[in-house]
């Protein structure tokens, strides 16, 4: 699955084959927006088991609900919304993990 990571990114922005080999030795620091169902039973499991991934927050509807997922699911920290923590410098990649973000993301809202 990291290989994947890495393709994807590499055809995304163009990394050269020395970006790659400096990024395999870092650790992604991933966030959530979204921590329902299919996140829980899915994406958070199959990251955690990756070499060199680290959880670090998540975002649901609200602070109160953030912090529940956060605590469950021993993810680093909540955030108030979803442009809270796509703004976290800190945050590497996002998985989201709910429609509505998606939608309003893609100006269907």
């Amino acid at each position: 699955m990291r290989s994947e990571i890495y393709v994807c990114l590499a055809y995304l922005y163009k990394f050269t084959v020395e970006d790659y080999r400096q990024m395999a030795n870092e650790t992604i620091k991933v966030g959530f927006i979204g921590a329902g169902a299919n996140t829980a039973l899915r994406h958070i499991p199959g990251l955690r088991a990756q070499q060199g991934v680290e959880l670090v927050g998540v975002a649901n509807r609200s602070i109160e609900s953030s912090q529940i997922a956060s605590d469950k699911y021993e993810i680093g920290e909540a955030y108030p919304t979803w442009l809270d923590l796509l703004e976290d410098p800190n945050i590497d990649a996002v998985c989201i993990g709910t429609g509505s973000v998606r939608t309003q993301c893609s100006g269907r809202n």
